[in-house]
């Protein structure tokens, strides 16, 4: 849960910035999706996710993201 948590909240101080900046980012919401796919994955694995989400994957696209 602690690494899901930094990504999380590297993924709320770059929505901040981006709404102050009004600049509005589909990026962005498509990784929050692919956060709460991990979370689900994490708790609730009954439910299971429509595609693998790791949190080296998820790791891996926020780091490679164009900035």
């Amino acid at each position: 849960m602690a690494e899901w948590k930094q990504l999380a909240q590297a993924w709320e101080r770059e929505r901040l910035a981006r709404r102050r900046a009004g600049v509005e980012d589909p990026a962005l919401e498509e990784f929050r999706w692919l956060l709460e796919e991990l979370r689900v994955g994490l708790y609730a694995q009954e439910l299971r996710t429509p595609m693998p989400v790791s949190v080296k994957r998820l790791q891996k696209i926020w780091e490679s993201r164009p900035r």
